[in-house]
């Protein structure tokens, strides 16, 4: 060194400033870039736990595997040439506070009353999925893949129902949709009404049923001055049905006013067969007269 040279009273190397402590989402990574000050340049990096990270050769350090939730300490130093160096501690906290995302977030659903109705949701979290649940247990059930069913068939009506899903560190997500049950289809024959064939003289009688969700308000038909239909579908006569072809219009109706229809032919015959009187036998006697034969 130069005589007239001051002996140099500073750091050779020091922190420009000091690493912090760093806190990651899960799903984040680390990325941490040192700022060193060094009179002789610097040399190297050095680090304590290579299993989890890495620091390149500008400084910066970077998780060189997937982080489980936890802290971790990890001590850092900065080599110059001369092997002077400045270090520090710190902890990396790696931790989950983003609750779970929808694929498709829930929405109003329209269900036919007495339909096999199910809902598939869809979430996703980093840490996974963990417990689904909603809040009308009484009427639905939603199981550990969160598909929501009905627990019986439910009458006509709107319900409002809360999901939630949890993922592993408890972080939820809300979801709130409408299910309205409608009855918006048309009652359908137990059995297909069919024609009929009656003898002349006989009294008609022919039961119709339809079935619906929703009941059977009533039965209808068209020919109300020779035929009357009850409320359990009972179709009867009116008069006596004079031999002939008879069409009938047959309509069963739901509480909302919807209906199916039939038509069948209903022929009256006559199968009695006509009596024939036979004469008796005339004995005639040679010589008589006055005999009539009818």
């Amino acid at each position: 060194a130069h005589p007239l040279a001051l002996p140099f009273e500073g750091p050779y190397i020091d922190w420009d400033v000091i690493p912090p402590d760093v806190t990651v989402e899960y799903w984040q990574d680390v990325n941490i870039q040192l700022q060193v000050t060094a009179i002789a340049g610097i040399d190297y990096y050095w680090l304590n736990d290579t299993t989890y990270f890495s620091v390149d050769v500008f400084g910066v350090i970077t998780n060189s595997s997937n982080l489980a939730f936890g802290t971790y300490p990890l001590e850092i130093r900065v080599y110059d040439s001369y092997g002077h160096y400045c270090t520090a501690v710190i902890l990396i906290s790696v931790q989950d506070n983003t609750p779970p995302e929808w694929v498709v977030a829930p929405t109003l659903q329209i269900v036919e009353l007495a339909e096999v109705w199910t809902y598939d949701l869809d979430a996703t979290d980093v840490s996974g999925l963990n417990v689904w649940g909603l809040n009308d247990t009484s009427r639905f059930f939603i199981n550990s893949e969160g598909i929501i069913s009905m627990n019986y068939m439910l009458p006509e009506g709107t319900y409002w129902l809360q999901v939630w899903v949890s993922d592993t560190v408890g972080n939820t997500l809300v979801g709130v949709f409408e299910v309205q049950v409608v009855d918006t289809q048309e009652p359908v024959w137990a059995y297909e009404p069919a024609d009929q064939l009656l003898a002349y003289g006989n009294p008609f009688s022919y039961p119709v049923s339809a079935i619906d969700p929703s009941t059977i308000d009533y039965y209808w038909i068209d020919d109300a001055i020779n035929f009357a239909i009850d409320g359990d579908g009972l179709i009867i006569n009116n008069t006596i049905l004079n031999c002939g072809v008879y069409s009938l219009e047959i309509r069963a109706y739901d509480i909302h006013g919807h209906y199916c229809i039939a038509v069948i032919e209903i022929a009256i015959v006559d199968v009695t067969v006509p009596s024939i009187d036979h004469p008796s036998d005339i004995t005639y006697v040679e010589g008589e007269t006055g005999h009539t034969i009818l």
